[in-house]
């Protein structure tokens, strides 16, 4: 994975967690993906693309950002 993609995912992990959301990586081929919980932060609405997951007759919000390269997968 490129050097910097990488660096860029873990600076992202730092700020999310300490916006107070839960975070946890892995990939998608060789682009970083972070499945975060928590508030989408403000920064983000207007990137984000919005859906509905249905699981275990749960029903979430979610949202899918690409920042700075890496995908971002929030549940609300």
């Amino acid at each position: 994975m490129n050097r910097n993609l990488q660096k860029t995912a873990e600076q992202l992990q730092i700020w999310l967690t300490a916006n107070g959301c839960k975070v946890s990586t892995s990939r998608v081929c060789h682009t970083p993906l972070l499945a975060v919980t928590g508030p989408l932060p403000e920064v983000m609405t207007k990137r984000a693309v919005w859906g509905r997951e249905y699981l275990g007759g749960v029903v979430r919000d979610v949202a899918l950002v690409r920042f700075g390269g890496c995908l971002l997968h929030w549940r609300q």
